[in-house]
């Protein structure tokens, strides 16, 4: 898939990730009936952490949430060919509706060769929106073995997108508004919990194809990006970050509209 995304790295490597997140206020999405040849036209927003193993060249998966048919949210996973299986399905329904603008828990983890994704209104360990956590399955065993303990874990990232299947879709007429990350944390394989501050973040490597979100420091702790290409500033937009010690906050909007209003 390609597409546009605010990122954000922790600076430590590790095997969870939690956070608070405020859905965008308004978003449409392009997310045909799910026949399996539909897929190919999806144009959609989607609030993820990544999982990653940089030394395999960035393999890992994506899990968090999605804007599926008829405009809801489900939760969703998607990583590297071979790396993993889906018991059921590549996404999950929840119980109760999320609404624009709501803000909720959201936690992803991996553990004893899974990946773990529990999304609530309450509370990261709750169960008013999923009976259980889901789950799929890690079938790489090098990649599930680094989630161990004392292991090296993997490199996190926390992304704002909406991802496309088209090559062309910067005209689509889809749109994520003001979707906004709050009060972030991760967790080490040594258990070690630290709160995802602009000083816990990584610094990104300057690009020229790319734009940045600078903390106090001048450091780039945000970048803006499109797969594989420049950027269209007109396109995506950090419409706001602070910092502080509950941790660092992003708000940031995608405008694929014929005339983007960001």
């Amino acid at each position: 898939m390609s597409g546009y995304s605010s990122q954000r790295k922790s600076l430590v490597m590790g095997k969870a990730a939690y956070g608070l997140l405020t859905i965008p206020t308004n978003y449409a999405g392009i997310c045909p009936a799910p026949q399996t040849t539909e897929y190919v036209k999806n144009i959609i927003p989607e609030i993820f952490f990544g999982f990653y193993n940089a030394q395999t060249g960035g393999s890992g998966l994506d899990i968090g949430i999605r804007v599926d048919t008829g405009g809801g949210w489900v939760g969703f996973a998607y990583g590297t060919s071979g790396y993993f299986s889906y018991p059921n399905s590549d996404k999950v329904s929840f119980k109760s509706t999320i609404s624009p603008g709501e803000t909720i828990y959201m936690k992803s983890w991996i553990q004893n060769s899974k990946a773990y994704l529990n999304v609530s209104k309450i509370g990261y360990t709750n169960t008013d929106m999923l009976d259980a956590p889901w789950s799929v399955n890690i079938t790489n065993i090098t990649f599930a073995d680094r989630a161990k303990s004392e292991q090296v874990g993997y490199e996190i990232n926390r992304e704002i997108s909406i991802a496309s299947n088209p090559a062309s879709y910067e005209t689509s007429g889809t749109y994520s508004i003001n979707t906004q990350w709050l009060q972030c944390g991760f967790i080490t394989t040594f258990e070690v919990t630290y709160v995802w501050t602009d000083e816990k973040s990584l610094v990104h490597a300057y690009n020229a194809n790319e734009l940045f979100g600078l903390d106090a420091a001048g450091r780039r702790v945000i970048r803006l990006r499109k797969d594989g290409a420049l950027v269209n500033a007109s396109r995506i937009k950090l419409i706001g970050r602070t910092n502080s010690g509950s941790g660092a906050t992003e708000k940031v909007s995608i405008d694929f509209k014929l005339t983007p209003t960001i």
